[in-house]
């Protein structure tokens, strides 16, 4: 798709779904980084099978450090674009077109797209935390 902007995965113990993400994102031709957050299952193997980069850090960061780890990457490498996504597979990863397309046609530096927002959401929760997430 576009050879200046990487997509990134945190990971902890995600084997069951990692291989999935990783190869719907392939598909769209994205570049994929998948940062193994010190998993103690097939993860960093699974990822890597399936076309990503894997970095996996020595001790757990948390999902703020693996992101950050995911950043520093990012710019070390000359991308000038990063878009985050779970590794868990619990969002449709063909959704991330749409927002990439938005940052693209707005000129926007940032985009914070959130799957709570439309009146299909099924998050059980009250108010104020859909608001934080």
């Amino acid at each position: 798709m576009r050879s200046n902007l990487l997509v990134v995965a945190p990971a902890l113990n995600e084997e069951l779904a990692i291989g999935s993400v990783v190869t719907w994102l392939r598909q769209l031709s994205f570049d994929v980084l998948v940062i193994d957050d010190c998993s103690t299952d097939r993860t960093a193997f699974i990822a890597r099978q399936s076309g990503a980069t894997v970095l996996s850090l020595p001790v757990n960061l948390g999902v703020g450090g693996a992101l950050r780890t995911g950043f520093r990457y990012a710019v070390s490498r000359g991308y000038t674009e990063v878009v985050q996504v779970d590794a868990d597979g619990q969002h449709p990863v063909h959704q991330i077109v749409d927002p990439i397309d938005a940052a693209v046609r707005l000129k926007a530096h940032l985009i914070i797209s959130c799957r709570y927002l439309s009146s299909e959401s099924t998050l059980d929760s009250s108010s104020i935390r859909r608001i934080s997430m």
